[in-house]
């Protein structure tokens, strides 16, 4: 390795459960982060690292989108981030015809190389030329045509925008004197050319006399085509006939190499659209033969007139019956071959429409294309050949086959590169999603590798999975060489022979979770001897009870005879790709099928699979749900005392429904990544978490970790699954910990967990023997991890159970009681056992220290580092966050936490009630409230349990206290409850204590300042001081408006009058616009939000911001509307927003030109700050961020 001074510095990072870390990567090195899962490697690397890579990149494309330029990982400062690629296990995008081939890049070469150096051979052994000769054209002319109205076009090829002097002279040259544009049947002189725009894109052909002329003027022939009566016949710019025969070719081009559905001139099969596969009728499971239609010759039930699953009438088949000649009585196997294949396509096509249906699935199956004879390619991409070969042929090869075939096209460095990485065995039109989550990942690498990729940091998440030592030496040699190419390699990998052959090391933890994110000194993991010694399963009885099975085959496994003892734990060892996967699939072949030696398998009632595939999660996947537990605790909560006086049932107790979901955030917790103003990221409504179980309502129990819940007084099932969890090491993982949150080995163990949950009591049973099958279940883990399993396991095996593991990690291998060892080799060199026996007589290959240990990356200080001023910025909205204090009026007295305000409550309530405002929710979005919005407030209120509100000194029933209601005395109504934590919860985070003088005093955890008619969020953060996120609702955190009032008429009108627009829009109105505007000035008065239906010049400045620019946090669905349909919201977004989006139709049908005279203002809400109003109350040293910022 080159010594070099560089590196990539990263300060103060705090993402997740990073603890405000700073540290130096040496740029041109191998670097390994290691810690235990959890312990924050994934944040640093992708959530800092690659995200902050991926955010510079698109600042450097002058990205338009302001969250690139305002919204960046939690750190202080990164410095010197090279351009960064990720080669990760994750599957691609869902291509099916993803291959090896294509997803290692030498997809690409191989077909340039096919474009260099294919031949085309004719099936009559002749050599086809790219470029038909004109004698072959005049043929090929002869053969198709009649030389009726026939017409010959030239494309004219100057460049790819139009220069009018170059297509004038060339017209002119080559004797031309009429062309048509884009294929269009009008015809046009050379008179008209300076008619055209110049430099516009335009297919041009130029109409030639004749075939004679062309050839005289030496006219490539690929520029030619043929039409006849105005439809084209022959395009000889991509078609080439065989000068022999005449047949059919096309011209050699990088698409007609792909069995791409994208081009119609690609090399795809039209039959089986590219796949080689086509869906036939199962003859044998669907026709009776010997019936006919009278007596149903399907095999699927018919009642009423039809073959109702089908969804094809009788009649139907009776059409096409007679429609041959033939009779309803004769049967099906006499009609003839024409009859049976239009009454074959017909159920084919109902099949295929109703594939999914139960009791259909085995009436269609797959068969191999016989048009392109299972190969994908047409004829014509399987006529070019080199050395004898097409490209379905060497694609069909293995990438050791494809070595010495491939020679000589120079591809053999990116085949050598996958054969070190141990994949010599694929073959080249291999399906990538039928790859390990390893295998994918290092043929991406290699597509790095033949990228040349430079000066870039690459990041590689477990690269050893999979793989033994001697492979894990071949891949080393890879990264090797791409760091000394200039890169820098981030390894994330647990692996010590990876980390000891790595240059630099960095180690995060100690712990997982929040007791992780630190940097660490090295934990040395070298699995020592004693550690290495097996400790047997304690069951006597499983020496003496073996499952023997015999020929075992599948794939590379042929004929193998597999011993496994029943009620251990069994390790299936080898290279990748020596045929560990195959063994077991032919081992649940034999045990499901007959096989001519079985011993012992009638002991076997069930076997599991478990692989890799990883857990399908989305953003509302809990830990909770993927375990199958919500159903329990939801019951036990709908079954409390309190949901049932609520009428609350289960629904009501999670956060995917609409009963129990904040009805703001839609349970989400956060609104455009904010935390909700509502329910403060609680994700539930306040009814839902007033009620508890032990004091505890579910959002408690929800951010518990599992070892605290394991000994609440809760379901059987549930204290058991967090136990399990708890053996697993995931006992630190809350229940609703969001599964998209969860690192690769906490979702690898969850997946166990369920299993163990759903299986508990046939795990257990004395009567039930379980086969349980992993693949590769420590992969990724640390060995402190991996304890953890294999204490499951042992358990597993001495309740009569058998485990058997995929394995490569040297300490779970030697944890085992039986190994059985693939090889020698890989592909067709393995698929052999070459090792059965105890363990204690296997040699494992162990890591050894090496010599040269990698030096160790440790914290560094951050007061010397150098700021730019994108992290000053951000620096002082982290400031601000943290610095803060909140200047209001005197009304209100600010608490840092909810138990510091209840403590004061409980403490200082006179009269033992707690008072609170049910609309301050309701506040944060506006100042005013919908009237509706204020009936089922009150309404929802009476839920509780609460009867009375006390509205301007007057106590008042909830049933009617509606309307006592207006928006003046709004922000004076308070609701009394003799429950603090309730009403806090009720009255959005602002409490009011009644004194003795009968006045209230008001106390929050939020900003609320009554006079001036303001709420803030419910957790003053960072975003609250970043302007994507709280930015003005009017300007949208610009600080500026476009502002024109050039459609206004007479102001003495109301906006809803056709006189209050000019003479020349009042026809466009009355047409286009009247209903939509009355309409919404209609409810928005009703509401009692707006009233835009007095006098223009009559409203006050504020109601004529509204109504210019818009009430943009309301939308009300129309009577009867549907809830996701645009077309039945009424809103008010302003006369300005509805004049742009009409502008263009406008100028168009009537010749007015909107906002000519238009400005940029600074925003009348804002005051040219771009945040909202809450802001400008959160101050360090008397000043708001703006004003900071500003200066």
């Amino acid at each position: 390795m080159k010594k070099n001074n560089k590196f990539l510095t990263i300060i103060g990072a705090s993402e997740h459960n990073l603890k405000n870390i700073s540290l130096r990567i040496p740029i041109g090195s191998i670097t390994c982060v290691n810690g235990i899962s959890g312990s924050g490697k994934s944040t640093l690397v992708n959530s800092v690292i690659a995200k902050e890579a991926f955010r510079q990149e698109k600042l450097a494309q002058k990205n338009k989108d302001d969250y690139y330029k305002l919204v960046r990982p939690d750190f202080e400062s990164v410095k010197d981030l090279p351009n960064v690629l990720i080669v990760n296990q994750k599957p691609l995008l869902h291509l099916e015809k993803s291959t090896v081939a294509t997803a290692s890049g030498l997809g690409d070469l191989l077909r340039g190389a096919f474009l260099r150096e294919g031949i085309i051979e004719c099936q009559c052994g002749s050599i086809v030329d790219n470029k038909v000769s004109y004698e072959t054209l005049e043929k090929v002319i002869k053969l198709h045509t009649e030389n009726d109205n026939l017409k010959i076009f030239v494309d004219y090829v100057g460049g790819t925008t139009l220069n009018k002097n170059h297509f004038s002279n060339y017209m002119r040259e080559h004797g031309f004197h009429h062309f048509q544009i884009d294929g269009k049947k009008k015809q046009y002189s050379i008179n008209n050319i300076n008619s055209l725009k110049e430099g516009a894109r335009y297919k041009i052909q130029c109409v030639a006399l004749s075939l004679n002329d062309l050839a005289q003027k030496k006219i490539p022939t690929d520029r030619i085509s043929i039409y006849v009566k105005d439809e084209l016949i022959l395009d000889f710019t991509y078609q080439t006939f065989c000068p022999l025969c005449l047949k059919e070719h096309q011209k050699k081009s990088l698409s007609l190499f792909t069995t791409s559905r994208l081009s119609d001139k690609s090399g795809c099969c039209k039959i089986c659209s590219g796949l080689g596969k086509t869906q036939v009728i199962n003859s044998d499971h669907l026709l009776i033969r010997s019936n006919s239609l009278d007596s149903h010759f399907l095999n699927i039930p018919f009642e009423n007139g039809q073959y109702k699953s089908l969804g094809i009438y009788k009649s139907s088949f009776s059409k096409i019956i007679k429609k041959y000649g033939f009779k309803s009585s004769t049967p099906y196997e006499d009609l003839s071959d024409d009859t049976q294949k239009e009454l074959n396509d017909l159920i084919k096509r109902k099949l295929i429409n109703r594939c999914g249906k139960i009791g259909l699935e085995d009436l269609l199956i797959e068969s191999e294309c016989l048009s392109c004879c299972g190969t994908g390619f047409n004829y014509k991409a399987r006529a070019v050949k080199i050395d004898g070969r097409n490209i379905s042929e060497i694609l069909s090869l293995t990438i050791e086959d494809a070595v010495p075939v491939l020679k000589n096209l120079k591809l053999n460095n990116i085949l050598e590169a996958l054969a070190d990485l141990s994949l010599g065995h694929l073959a080249l039109r291999r399906s990538t999603d039928t790859l390990s989550g390893g295998e994918l990942q290092r043929v991406k690498l290699v597509q790095a590798i033949s990228s040349g990729l430079t000066n870039s940091l690459i990041i590689i998440d477990e690269p050893s999975s999979g793989l033994s030592f001697s492979d894990v030496d071949k891949l080393f040699h890879l990264l090797t060489r791409l760091r000394d190419e200039g890169n820098t390699v981030l390894i994330v990998d647990h692996s010590e022979h990876i980390i000891n052959k790595s240059d630099y090391s960095l180690y995060l933890g100690p712990g997982s979770g929040p007791s992780g994110g630190d940097i660490i000194e090295r934990v040395n993991q070298i699995v020592t001897e004693d550690e290495l010694s097996t400790e047997s399963v304690d069951n006597e009885a499983w020496e003496n009870k073996y499952l023997i099975l015999f020929p075992v085959t599948h794939n590379n496994v042929l004929n193998q005879r597999v011993v496994i003892p029943l009620g251990a734990i069994t390790a299936v060892v080898g290279d990748s790709g020596s045929g560990k996967s195959s063994l077991i699939q032919g081992v649940i072949e034999c045990i499901s099928n007959s096989a001519s030696e079985r011993k012992n398998s009638d002991l076997i009632s069930k076997i599991v699979l478990l692989n890799q595939k990883p857990i399908r999660a989305s953003k509302r996947s809990s830990v909770l749900t993927f375990l199958g537990l919500s159903d329990e605790l939801r019951k036990i909560f709908s079954q409390s005392s309190p949901a049932k006086l609520f009428a609350l049932d289960s629904s009501y107790f999670t956060s995917n429904s609409l009963n129990g979901a904040c009805s703001h955030c839609e349970g989400d917790g956060e609104i455009d990544g904010s935390v909700c103003y509502s329910c403060g990221g609680a994700r539930f409504k306040s009814i839902v978490l007033s009620v508890t179980v032990n004091d505890l309502n579910i959002l408690d129990i929800l951010d518990k970790p599992a070892f605290e819940v394991m000994d609440l007084e809760l379901p059987p099932i549930i204290q058991k699954g967090c136990r399990i969890l708890a053996e697993l090491g995931l006992g630190h993982l809350g229940l609703g910990r969001v599964l998209t949150d969860v690192s690769g080995g906490e979702a690898q163990r969850l997946k166990l967990a369920k299993f163990l949950i759903e299986n508990e009591k046939t795990i257990a049973s004395v009567s039930q023997h379980l086969m349980i099958i992993l693949d590769e279940p420590c992969r990724g883990l640390s060995t402190k991890d991996s304890k953890f399993i294999l204490g499951v396991f042992k358990q597993l095996a001495q309740t009569n159970n058998t485990v058997v593991v995929i394995e490569h990690n040297p300490y779970v291998i030697s944890q085992t009681d039986y190994v059985i060892q693939l090889g020698p080799g890989v592909g067709a060199l393995g698929g052999k056992i070459i090792f059965s026996g105890p363990t204690e007589k296997f040699k494992t290959e162990t890591c050894l220290a090496a010599n040269d240990s990698p030096k160790s990356i440790l914290g560094i200080s951050s007061l010397a580092c150098c700021l730019s001023e994108e992290d000053k910025h951000f620096a002082l909205i982290k400031d601000y966050s943290l610095n803060h204090e909140i200047v209001s009026n005197r009304q209100i007295k600010f608490f840092p936490s909810k138990i510091d305000l209840i403590s004061f409550a409980e403490k200082n309530a006179e009269d033992g009630l707690y008072y609170f405002n049910p609309f301050c929710n309701d506040f944060f979005l506006s100042k005013t409230v919908p009237n509706s919005l204020i009936k089922k407030r009150f309404s929802e209120l009476l839920k509780f349990g609460l009867e009375h509100a006390y509205i301007a000194g007057n106590l008042i029933s909830l049933q009617t206290a509606h309307k006592s209601i207006n928006q003046t005395n709004i922000w004076y109504a308070y609701v009394p409850s003799d429950d603090s934590a309730l009403a806090y919860s009720l009255g959005g985070g602002w409490l009011s204590l009644k004194q003795k003088d009968g006045s209230f005093l008001n106390i929050a955890t939020r900003l609320v300042d009554i006079e001036g008619r303001v709420v803030g969020t419910r957790s003053i953060t960072a975003k609250t001081f970043n302007t994507f996120y709280n930015g003005c609702d009017i300007c949208l955190g610009t600080g500026n408006l476009f502002f024109y009032d050039d459609f206004i008429g007479d102001p003495t009108k109301s906006v809803i009058d056709v006189e209050f627009y000019k003479k020349e829009l009042q026809k466009y109105f009355k047409k286009h616009l009247s209903f939509k505007i009355k309409e919404s000035v209609a409810l928005f008065k009703s509401e009692g939000l707006l009233d835009l239906s007095k006098p223009f010049d009559s409203l006050g400045s504020n109601e004529k911001l509204i109504a210019f620019f818009g009430l943009p946090n309301f939308s009300f669905i129309k009577k009867n509307g549907r809830q996701d349909a645009l077309s039945d919201r009424i809103d008010w977004i302003g006369l300005i927003s509805i004049f742009n989006q009409h502008a263009k139709k406008i100028d168009r049908d009537i010749g007015f030109k909107l906002g000519t005279e238009r400005q940029l203002i600074e925003c009348p809400e804002c005051n040219g700050s771009k945040f909202k109003k809450e802001v400008s109350y959160y101050l360090i040293n008397g000043k708001a961020i703006y004003e900071q910022v500003m200066n």
